[in-house]
């Protein structure tokens, strides 16, 4: 007995309604995982170990979409709370009046950023004689 045209129906429609059902699309990437925002205290010091206070500090994300810039007050902190999702920043510091970078000290540098977190960044200057 041949089942004719109506058979092969019968598989193909099941098969079309299945097709026609919302689907579930997952996205698995292997970026950059964006962070919380942290905190980044910048702390000059000079030769004598005192903490210096207006030295200029500009820190921006490497992806150029986050910025902030600052001076350290008389407790010789700067502190800079980092955008959420930067993962990595660029600082530039100058210090003030009668001060230079004290010796391997180059600036500009770069840093990770810890999630959530706080880190202190040390800025050593010579007090200029």
């Amino acid at each position: 007995m041949s089942q004719g045209p109506s058979a092969a129906w019968r598989l193909i429609l099941p098969l079309i309604a299945l097709l026609s059902l919302p689907a579930c699309l997952v996205i698995v990437s292997t970026g950059p995982t964006s962070l919380a925002s942290a905190t980044i205290v910048f702390v000059a010091i000079d030769d004598q170990g005192a903490l210096i206070a207006s030295l200029k500090v500009s820190v921006v994300g490497i992806d150029g979409a986050w910025s902030e810039q600052g001076l350290t007050a008389s407790d010789g902190a700067f502190r800079c709370q980092v955008g959420a999702g930067v993962a990595r920043i660029r600082a530039t510091v100058i210090p003030p009046t009668g001060y230079v970078l004290a010796g391997q000290d180059r600036w500009p540098r770069e840093f990770d950023v810890s999630s959530g977190g706080s880190q202190q960044i040390e800025i050593r200057v010579q007090h200029v004689r």
